[in-house]
């Protein structure tokens, strides 16, 4: 490589170093050129661009060289990413589906809970109904006091035949 920049640098300092004149009209350095010098220097460009394109060439080769050694470096972080990727989904998937699941069960605990609901007041009217009912068929008999008819019951009947 080092051989290719002293050509490359050599050629145009040939260039650059080639005898120039001064045109006579607008002043300008014009390069005298003979046919044989105009050959010599078509050859050096046509060296030239050979030069170039063959450096070109051997960067282009080198720096997909280093491109792939990076692919294949990442290779095998892409493939873990992946995986990872998948797995999130998979987890993603499950997520939704328990929460879907739970939603449902939640519609049939609500549902569940307002039958409860319902029940509740139906055996709170059954049993104010049935308390009303009760007190309107006892008898209450003046002259024995509340509460002694649990425990002296056959005295409490007996008190009765006679009264009547």
């Amino acid at each position: 490589m080092t051989s290719t920049k002293h050509k490359q640098d050599g050629i145009i300092k040939e260039l650059l170093q080639s005898s120039t004149t001064k045109h006579k009209e607008d002043g300008v350095k014009v390069p005298k050129l003979q046919s044989n010098e105009c050959l010599d220097r078509s050859n050096n460009l046509s060296s030239l661009n050979e030069l170039i394109k063959t450096f070109m060439a051997q960067k282009l080769e080198g720096l997909m060289a280093e491109i792939s050694l990076v692919r294949m470096d990442l290779k095998p972080s892409l493939s873990d990413v992946h995986k990872d990727i998948d797995d999130l989904s998979q987890r993603e998937y499950s997520l939704k589906s328990a929460q879907d699941e739970r939603c449902l069960d939640l519609k049939a605990y609500s549902t569940f809970l307002i039958d409860l609901q319902d029940q509740v007041i139906q055996m709170q009217e059954k049993q104010e109904d049935l308390e009303k009912r009760s007190l309107c068929f006892n008898l209450r008999v003046k002259g024995i006091p509340p509460g002694t008819e649990g425990e002296h019951r056959r005295n409490t009947f007996k008190t009765l035949r006679t009264c009547c």
